[in-house]
Order: C-alpha cells, then structure tokens, then sequence
C-alpha cells in the first residue's frame, strides 16, 4: 500500500488527507483516524465506508500488529517505597500497606520510622497513629475504596482484611455492602 496516498510531504510540510476523497486538513475538514489501525484517516463516515475494499487487508494487519505490540509490552515498573524508593516487590512480606495514607510502605521505613519516635508507633508516610479497633481501620478502608485507591480495593482479595469483613465474605455479600 502506498502511504503517499494519505500524507503528502511538500518541502517538509506534512499534509493529511483523506484515504477516500482526498480533501486535505488545510480545507478545514476534520479528518478522524481509522479506529482500528490509526493509519488512514478519513472525512466522513460515508468516505471510511467507501474505502473499506480497499483498506481492509492492511487494516487487519496492522490492528494485528498494534494488539501484538500492546500484548507484548514491558511490564511496568514495580512500585517503590514512597520514602526510600527502594522498589517493593509484590506478596513479600518486607512491605505494609498503611491504612491512613493507602500507601505501601517497606518495613524498614516503618521501623525507622519507630526508631526514631522513640517506640511510638506512627505512620512513616503520614505520622498518623494506627488504627487499634476494627471499627476504625474498617471506616479508614471505607474512604479509601471510595476515592478508588487500588491497594484498599485489592486487600479483600489478598486475604489481609478485617474479621468483620471476613464474615461479609463467607456469607458471599460485595464488600463494599459489608462497610
């Protein structure tokens, strides 16, 4: 397929127009990119219809291409300690999630952290004391979930909740139900 077709280079000034009718950007026509490939772009529905025939096989190879590329991809980084950066590596048991903050934070931050308050335990992130009933570690979750902070939402599912939400879970109610 030639891609001169869509794009014109003149004196490198790049001009994209449409796959089917050939009206340019530059006619104040809003050209919108195939959804599938975002190689061609086309006018209007009628022009994209149009040009379908011809469009169809590359479509399919490039949409091939781009799924690959995305299914391929590099995992992202695994997140670090707030405080030290030192990267947390997920289900070990050398990191806490925080209630108050919704952070996750490597137990050497938090021993520093109790080190240097003189055995007072505190958040490391936050300075925030710990919650000691269920009731208000429950209530801190609460607010968590509700401004969709991913690690409250995936404690249910990791086993590291609350006995009242354990009972909500063996009478299979939602979590969010149960608080």
């Amino acid at each position: 397929m030639n891609k001169n077709y869509y794009t014109t280079n003149m004196s490198s000034t790049t001009i994209t127009v449409c796959a089917a009718c050939g009206k340019s950007e530059e006619e104040n026509v809003n050209l919108k990119s195939c959804n599938a490939c975002h190689m061609v772009k086309y006018c209007n529905r009628e022009c994209q219809v149009a040009h379908r025939p011809q469009h169809k096989k590359a479509c399919k190879k490039r949409a091939a291409e781009l799924h690959d590329e995305k299914l391929f991809a590099d995992p992202p980084p695994p997140e670090e300690c707030p405080i030290c950066l030192i990267p947390l590596i997920n289900g070990d048991k050398t990191e806490s999630f925080q209630s108050c903050c919704g952070k996750v934070i490597c137990n050497g931050c938090m021993f520093a952290m109790i080190e240097s308050e003189g055995g007072v335990d505190l958040c490391a992130f936050c300075r925030t004391p710990p919650a000691y009933s269920n009731e208000k570690e429950i209530e801190r979750l609460k607010k968590l979930m509700d401004r969709g902070n991913a690690e409250a939402l995936s404690l249910p599912s990791e086993g590291v909740i609350p006995l009242e939400l354990m009972e909500c879970q063996k009478t299979n109610k939602r979590l969010m139900s149960c608080i």
